[in-house]
């Protein structure tokens, strides 16, 4: 379950982190570097009149502008068969079109990379690589909607979900169902600023009801990038898997 969850993760969130998130609507802990633009901080209280497919719209022009995005992320998985919760830590970059990377502070060194044909994730404490090519994943429709070519009214049934319940006043909760089934997940959540329209945190619920939850902290977007962090390679006396 360690390595699954370290691979498809990542590849669902892919969907819609490139819009800039955080943990709650709240500006970043701290000031961006002067060469990034920083995610604008939250508005108050989301129009009452929007429908799903307003914010849907919304959501999608907001991707246009943006090219790279940061962001220290705390992923906290919960399995409901077992009752147990994992958390991890780390640090995620994203540049269109379709590179990506998510290095693990916790569990230690653990990467997902893709240089936007491959994809890579690794296990350290298993010293285990998998190796495939993006086109064979489950990943091109996410990398699409990532690059500003995806439409999120035609790849899911949307709907806007009570944010007072959920404990997310002052934006909108967006349910989206999957049109095209997938085994990776039932629904995913985004929590949405109600200016900005960039998603502020991610839920992500499979069909055994585990949930597999994003928060996002010191957001850049459109900052300078070394290309080179999205090439990968296997450290020495690492097990290797392809498909």
């Amino acid at each position: 379950m360690r390595f699954r969850t370290a691979l498809v993760a990542p590849a669902v969130l892919a969907l819609f982190v490139a819009s800039g998130a955080s943990a709650q609507p709240k500006p970043p802990a701290s000031a961006p570097a002067p060469s990034a633009k920083p995610s604008a901080a939250p508005a108050p209280a989301a129009k009452p009149s929007s429908t799903a497919t307003d914010v849907a719209a919304q959501v999608q022009k907001a991707y246009v502008t943006i090219n790279a995005y940061e962001a220290d992320f705390t992923q906290q998985y919960v399995m409901k068969a077992f009752g147990q919760t994992k958390t991890s830590k780390g640090h995620v970059l994203f540049v269109k079109p379709g590179k990506m990377r998510w290095d693990y502070t916790e569990p230690k060194d653990n990467v997902v990379v893709s240089d936007g044909t491959t994809l890579w994730s690794y296990v350290a404490s298993d010293k285990q690589a998998r190796k495939m090519m993006v086109k064979d994943s489950q990943m091109p429709t996410a990398l699409a909607f990532l690059t500003g070519k995806g439409d999120l009214g035609k790849e899911f049934n949307l709907e806007l979900m009570d944010t007072k319940q959920l404990k997310f006043e002052g934006g909108y909760v967006l349910k989206a169902t999957p049109k095209a089934a997938t085994n990776l997940y039932n629904y995913v959540l985004f929590y949405v600023d109600g200016s900005t329209y960039h998603v502020r945190r991610v839920l992500i619920v499979d069909g055994q009801d585990n949930r597999n939850r994003f928060d996002f902290e010191k957001p850049v977007v459109n900052g300078k990038v070394d290309d080179s962090k999205f090439k990968w390679s296997p450290p020495a006396g690492v097990s290797v898997t392809t498909n």
